[in-house]
């Protein structure tokens, strides 16, 4: 795989992750046909994530994941912190250049499993299909809207460089839209 990347500089925290939630969000993923429409949307979502924390780290000359990040300053991808004897892994924290409190942004994919099932198996046979590369892009839902136990409870816990956290939020690629900037999805 290239060692290619979303350009971030310039941005602002909030914008980097606005960015790379998007971009990935519209890009295509290899894929193959499963009966099951929600483990389809689960895996769906895998991989975008999986983009997210790709985008955000740095990688080595052969393109390897490293776990350092591209803009440790201003945003982190999935810190780890054991909170209440559960291990907790947020999407990203981002910095606010206001205040310099650490916030939480978990990234959501909303996926409609029926449109989805229908874009890997248009015939309707049920049958798994060849892998195949699939773009689909996320439902129009807001991160708000999205916000589990563990985004509402057990993350207001969390710490960032011995500080908790100011304010823990989900961001959708629908939120996004409105704070990426300029932002420019041809290397994802």
């Amino acid at each position: 795989m290239p060692n290619v990347q979303i350009p971030l500089a310039g941005m602002t925290g909030e914008q980097m992750i606005a960015c790379v939630i998007s971009c990935c969000d519209e890009k295509a993923y290899p894929f193959k046909a499963k009966r099951d429409a929600a483990a389809s949307c689960q895996r769906m979502a895998n991989r975008k994530h999986s983009c997210v924390a790709h985008q955000l780290r740095e990688k080595t000359e052969s393109g390897k994941l490293t776990t350092k990040n591209r803009a440790a300053d201003k945003v982190r991808a999935s810190p780890r912190q054991e909170i209440k004897g559960q291990m907790r892994i947020p999407d990203t924290v981002v910095k606010n250049p206001k205040t310099g409190k650490w916030d939480i942004v978990d990234a959501k994919f909303p996926c409609d499993s029926k449109a989805l099932n229908k874009k890997l198996d248009p015939q309707g046979t049920g049958q798994a299909g060849r892998a195949t590369k699939l773009s689909m892009k996320s439902i129009g839902k807001s991160g708000k809207s999205m916000m589990t136990a563990k985004e509402k409870g057990d993350y207001n816990d969390f710490k960032v460089d011995g500080q908790k956290v100011d304010k823990v939020r989900c961001m959708t690629p629908q939120d996004a839209q409105a704070k990426k900037g300029n932002c420019d999805c041809t290397n994802v």
